[in-house]
């Protein structure tokens, strides 16, 4: 048997049980020693640690088969009416704290009052902590550093539903279960409700927000911690004791360096991380996230859907329905309206007729069915004649217009669209070369090319009708270069798209942008000092769709025969 020595500062305290005094400290082990009981029931087994509130105990609980629980001990260094003050806060947090039921904070068992000292029983979590992770395997992937995003985040809504904080979050106070992998957000000593009454400072250097530092915590300030956690974990640097000399934190600018620390160590992740974790960051609270909602919804990448649209058969794409009177011509003037007008119009004149030379009119009053016949009669003529009159207008207004009958359609492949199309680029890159039948995707790079010369070959002919179907994925690749024109980070990317007929074997293929926040306008620390350029600010944008690749000159003639697009504005 062994017994343990629970002097903290005992450098080696395991002794054999026949040993009297502590051969680390030399204090007697009658009185530090594991079979030393607290609360008359929790044996202590192991010390799991010591912090600023007190020392945390592995201990088995022996009105409950021995199970395994965890003891906090808080230390007051007071006396007088600041202990009971201390005392009463104590019991205020344990309370709420047994309020907390959720399967990723440990459930408060017991708490109690023993020879001044005051103890905190709660639930053991068999696992390691995300330092001793780190240093098992490494630093952390950005697919693990999203999986501890979306893994802790409904535990922080729950505390900030709760109006808590937590307000010592980082890697020693977050555990990995062993039994199922999740994460466990332990160590609530400093869990504080939310007000506006400056409150004791707790915080941890290095992971705390400013007006954390300065007694003012808010949910902010726990998703400020939480992004400090990811990218301790990401950069695998970590704030010294004396909070000196961080790589990825200057203090003297309050500005965060762990992007260019990646950079450095050659390490890449995608901009939709990078921007959530920068916003997390952000020294002022209100640039921050408002709520951890936010923050799942920009992890989610669930693609935005466009229904299919067909337009109205037989209407020029240059005619937009400026009122209701064209709206009638319109529809009227198409073929199988006109021809149906006209028969059933046309009928009712020819009864009249018939009935006029059978019967010819006499002096005797015309009864009412004959009266209602001539009216009839005499409103079927004007509409055969405003039907003339409408389809002889459709006719003048569309004589130079080619056939209209157009429909947004889905093809089954994009390898339909850019057809015999020849694009020779004459920019000072080096590779030139030429390619015939060829799709060259919208890259920015592509796009901000002016020195390209694109040569279509196509016809406009007749629209072809196609049937409409779902949408179609797609992939493609995002690159990342830097001033040198050299790649530094490529990222696999899936879409979906859509394609409008424009004309015969014409397709214009459109990609569907999700909605979304994007950063618009130059960092200060690129490119010139542009005052239109800056500052850097967020847009959020609702989902739209673009072309897929460079438009040719065929797809932009039929655009402009059929639209009011002036060349020269």
């Amino acid at each position: 048997m062994t017994l343990y020595c629970l002097n903290p500062a005992c450098p080696d305290p395991n002794n054999p049980n026949t040993h009297n005094y502590c051969q680390g400290c030399g204090q007697e082990l009658s009185k530090t020693t594991q079979g030393y009981l607290f609360g008359d029931r929790y044996i202590i087994k192991q010390v799991l640690g010591e912090g600023n509130f007190g020392q945390t105990y592995l201990v088995e609980d022996q009105n409950f088969h021995n199970r395994k629980r965890v003891l906090k001990k808080f230390i007051a260094n007071l006396q007088g009416k600041g202990l009971e003050t201390a005392k009463e806060l104590f019991k205020r947090e344990a309370n709420i704290l047994d309020t907390l039921k959720h399967e990723q904070i440990p459930a408060i068992y017991d708490h109690f009052e023993e020879n001044n000292s005051l103890y905190l029983v709660e639930e053991y979590i068999d696992g390691d902590d995300l330092v001793t992770e780190f240093e098992q395997q490494g630093i952390f992937s950005e697919d693990k550093i999203k999986s501890l995003l979306k893994d802790l985040l409904p535990v922080l809504d729950y505390l900030h539903q709760k109006n808590l904080l937590h307000r010592d979050i980082k890697p020693d106070n977050i555990m990995r279960r062993r039994y199922d992998g999740k994460l466990i957000l332990i160590d609530f000593g400093g869990v504080k409700e939310v007000s506006n009454t400056r409150g004791i400072l707790i915080y941890t250097p290095g992971y705390a927000a400013i007006e954390q530092m300065t007694g003012h915590p808010q949910p902010a300030s726990d998703i400020y911690s939480l992004g400090v956690t990811c990218i301790r974990l990401l950069t695998g640097c970590f704030p010294g004791d004396d909070n000196e000399n961080d790589p990825i934190y200057d203090s003297s600018q309050a500005t965060w360096l762990w992007q260019e620390y990646l950079e450095k160590e050659e390490i890449k992740i995608s901009d939709q991380l990078s921007h959530i974790l920068n916003k997390m960051l952000e020294h002022l609270a209100p640039n921050r996230y408002h709520n951890v909602k936010e923050i799942l919804e920009n992890l989610q990448e669930s693609p935005t859907y466009i229904q299919p649209v067909e337009t109205s058969t037989n209407l020029p794409i240059s005619e937009p329905q400026k009122s209701s009177a064209y709206d009638l011509i319109s529809v009227i003037a198409k073929p199988q309206i006109f021809l149906l007008v006209t028969c059933f119009n046309g009928s009712i004149i020819i009864a009249w007729l018939i009935k006029y030379f059978l019967y010819p009119s006499s002096s005797k009053p015309l009864l009412l069915w004959e009266k209602i016949i001539n009216y009839v009669t005499l409103l079927s003529v004007f509409i055969i004649l405003f039907s003339f009159l409408s389809y002889l207008i459709f006719l003048i207004k569309n004589k130079n217009k080619l056939p209209t009958t157009i429909k947004r359609t889905f093809l089954a492949s994009p390898n339909h669209s850019l057809k015999n199309t020849q694009i020779t680029p004459t920019s000072s890159n080096p590779l030139k070369t030429q390619k015939t039948n060829s799709q060259i995707p919208a890259t920015p790079s592509n796009l901000s090319n002016n020195h390209s010369t694109i040569k279509p070959t196509t016809t406009i002919s007749k629209y072809n009708k196609k049937i409409v179907s779902s949408l179609k994925d797609f992939n493609f690749k995002v690159i990342k270069v830097n001033h040198k024109g050299e790649i530094i980070e490529q990222e696999n990317k899936k879409s979906q798209y859509f394609a409008v007929e424009l004309a015969a074997n014409i397709y214009l293929e459109m990609v569907v942008i999700p909605k979304g926040i994007f950063w618009m306008g130059t960092p200060e620390k690129e490119g010139k000092n542009s005052s239109q350029e800056r500052p850097q600010h967020e847009v959020s944008l609702s989902s739209f769709c673009m072309s897929k690749y460079p438009i040719t000159q065929g797809q932009w003639g039929i655009i402009l025969l059929n639209s009011k697009v002036k060349i020269n504005p």
